[in-house]
């Protein structure tokens, strides 16, 4: 079994920094991160509403890969 954990809270204490927000998990004994996106619901200005999205997920995971953490689906 692979022990999960939701990193979305985090991002809220970093003004929505998710690299940073990987980069504190990775401090952490997680290895296996759950990507949570509810938090960008009905909020046009979210980072993941942008046109540059794909750039910001692109350096979450480089940021993850380069920390050996992995994005599992840990909800349903």
């Amino acid at each position: 079994m692979k022990i999960a954990t939701t990193f979305g809270d985090l991002v809220k204490y970093n003004n929505g920094n998710y690299v940073e927000a990987v980069t504190l998990m990775g401090e952490t004994p997680f290895r296996y991160l759950d990507f949570s996106f509810y938090d960008m619901t009905g909020k046009p200005n979210h980072p993941f509403m942008q046109e540059n999205w794909k750039e910001i997920i692109h350096a979450i995971k480089q940021r993850a890969d380069e920390l050996g953490m992995e994005f599992v689906q840990a909800h349903l």
